[in-house]
């Protein structure tokens, strides 16, 4: 049976452009074997191809007009034709086998607000705290006696305050405005840096947001003032530069610092940005879903934000891109109280298709680390802040050794951890780990046998969820290991 492209192109009008938020570049999906083929033919037709960013750039140059740059570990190339060379570009891509869908670039941006905050999700953070301790009991209610003198609340709400591991060991990347490389709770922390904004600007950060989240994922245990607000104080960082100093940026910057990251071998990538999702946009990018199904099968997670238009009357609500692809775990914002905030995009039946948040991390008034000329820290709201939480404490699982055998866990197994997914006993059919002893997990992507039993109600024993979502029932559209909205339960 013959596979549908997906073939979308830019409006010809300036206007619908900017409206829509695209720049006018297009994102080509391939085969993994495709991508040589690919860009030989776009060289042919006078597009050709660019140098890609050295091993270590402070600083990146535009892409220069009518040319391509193909990311390798992910395989997606980004192609900017001049006006005469669209149609053929188009014409290749409907023709060519080895490509898989080619989409306009959109403008992304990073995620955060600081709007009021209402009503409840408390099971996500309930199970996020849980599972880090292996305890069943829900966190209270945290209190601001409670807090806010060593630990910000946040990481009591979520029991890192509890926890002795620290993510030593793990690779931690976060992309996003950059990072403040002169604030001296990270003096003796080892960060690797890397620039994907063609403005010709050495790597910083010139917003703060960037810094921010990198505090609360990977900030200093001990820092000298305040509460304690970092996670995984023990990770190696790896700070992309992919947005620019207003907050925004291209597609292909996200998805140059995603390939970065696979390369690098970080076991956790950390995403707050997005783009709001509207009426008549797809349910997902396909670029970016094929970004995080390699990513994962190179052992990294994506942790990225639901958004923040809940309470936007201009949106739906519903999760933006890149949140909206299935494989990534797409985080959504709770205050103090474990209720959601008004801001965080969830489940919209005006977006039909469009999955909802994974689970929920704490989001508002979240202290951490700022730019150092602007008062070194800050408070801010957003599901931007809750994504590092959820990227932290996916490190920390990545550190853990649940079995006694093994020292680390890929990002191929900490997502079914983070989301709910049950753990199996072995079998021939399933995928058993190295050191895995009798258990092992069920590959992620169920084989058309496993598919077919589990609709007709028999499944593996495995199949019996325990996740809080599943309240413990046999739900026949949640195959392990793969978020099913259908199954996500809102308090």
């Amino acid at each position: 049976m013959a596979i549908s492209k997906i073939l979308m192109r830019v409006p010809a009008s300036p206007e619908r452009r900017a409206a829509a938020c695209m720049t006018g570049r297009y994102l080509v999906t391939m085969h993994p074997d495709a991508s040589k083929d690919i860009s030989a033919k776009l060289n042919k037709m006078g597009l050709k191809a660019a140098a890609p960013l050295p091993r270590i750039a402070a600083s990146a140059k535009p892409l220069p007009n009518g040319s391509h740059l193909v990311l390798p570990k992910i395989g997606i190339l980004l192609v900017d034709p001049k006006p005469n060379q669209e149609d053929p570009l188009h014409q290749m891509a409907a023709q060519e086998n080895g490509v898989i869908a080619i989409e306009p670039e959109r403008i992304v941006r990073a995620v955060d607000a600081q709007d009021d905050y209402l009503r409840g999700w408390r099971d996500a953070v309930e199970a996020l705290s849980a599972k880090l301790l292996d305890q069943s009991r829900a966190p209270a209610v945290v209190t601001e006696a409670a807090i806010e003198d060593a630990f910000t609340w946040g990481l009591t709400a979520t029991k890192v305050d509890q926890s002795s591991l620290s993510g030593a060991g793990i690779k931690i990347a976060i992309l996003d405005t950059g990072f403040d490389l002169g604030h001296p709770d990270f003096a003796q922390r080892t960060i690797i840096t890397k620039n994907f904004v063609g403005d010709n600007v050495p790597f910083h950060d010139g917003v703060g947001h960037g810094t921010h989240c990198i505090g609360t994922a990977a900030g200093t245990r001990q820092p000298p003032r305040g509460p304690r607000y970092g996670i995984a104080h023990g990770a190696t960082i790896y700070a992309g530069r992919v947005l620019d100093d207003t907050g925004r940026g291209g597609d292909f910057n996200i998805l140059e610092g995603i390939n970065w990251a696979v390369e690098q071998r970080c076991e956790v990538i950390s995403l707050s940005l997005g783009a709001p999702w509207s009426p008549g946009d797809p349910t997902h990018s396909t670029a970016y879903e094929t970004a995080a199904q390699r990513a994962l099968a190179a052992g990294s997670l994506l942790v990225v934000a639901a958004g923040n238009e809940g309470d936007d009357p201009q949106f739906v609500g519903a999760v933006g891109t890149p949140g909206n692809s299935p494989s990534v775990l797409t985080v959504a914002a709770v205050d103090r109280n474990l209720a959601t905030a008004s801001f965080s995009n969830g489940l919209r039946a005006a977006a039909p298709g469009v999955k909802g948040p994974d689970l929920a991390g704490p989001g508002v008034d979240v202290y951490s680390s700022w730019l150092v000329n602007d008062g070194r820290y800050n408070t801010i709201s957003g599901t931007s802040m809750a994504t590092p939480h959820v990227a932290g404490i996916a490190a920390l699982f990545a550190q853990s050794d649940p079995d006694g055998a093994r020292t680390a866990v890929e990002g191929y197994d900490i997502k079914p951890m983070l989301a709910g997914a049950e753990r199996y006993r072995s079998s021939r059919r399933n995928r058993t780990r190295p050191g895995a002893g009798a258990r092992c997990w069920r590959r992620r992507f169920p084989t058309a046998w496993q598919k077919k039993r589990i609709e007709n109600g028999r499944g593996h024993p495995g199949d019996r969820h325990r996740s809080r979502f599943c309240q413990g029932r046999r739900c026949q559209r949640h195959l392990p290991g793969v978020r099913d909205d259908a199954c996500f339960r809102i308090a």
